[in-house]
């Protein structure tokens, strides 16, 4: 695709914003973070999301966050222990990984929680974490 030539959607959009009609704002979808996606999913506070806890309900929330950084934005292991914290390595999000596969399969008010997560980011309203 020619990076010059816009989408219909895109100049629809541009033409009515142009016009005065409506804002550029109110017609793109909204994007949001991973972390805020997490949160919300699993119904925690995005201060918490990263503390040194073991709280079952944090730590199920921070595989989900090692998982989809890891596996679908493909950051790779090193990269999403960036993302989390300095003190993390990598073996530990190969781990949460893991994890998350693990309760995906075996506790359905888990998968209905990561579901949401997921499906969210193959709608595109997640935006690439940076580092």
């Amino acid at each position: 695709m020619n990076p010059q030539v816009a989408t219909p959607q895109k100049s629809r959009i541009n033409y009515y914003a142009s016009m005065g009609l409506i804002s550029k704002e109110e017609q793109l979808p909204k994007q949001q973070t991973l972390q805020k996606a997490v949160c919300d999913a699993f119904c925690i506070n995005e201060e918490v999301l990263f503390m040194k806890t073991r709280k079952r309900e944090i730590v199920n929330a921070r595989h989900c966050f090692s998982y989809v950084a890891s596996e679908k934005f493909e950051l790779g292991p090193s990269l999403t222990a960036k993302l989390i914290n300095i003190s993390r390595k990598h073996s530990t999000v190969l781990n949460s990984c893991s994890k998350f596969l693990d309760y995906y399969d075996t506790e359905a008010q888990y998968m209905d929680m990561a579901n949401i997560v997921l499906q969210a980011f193959e709608r595109g309203e997640i935006e690439k974490p940076l580092l």
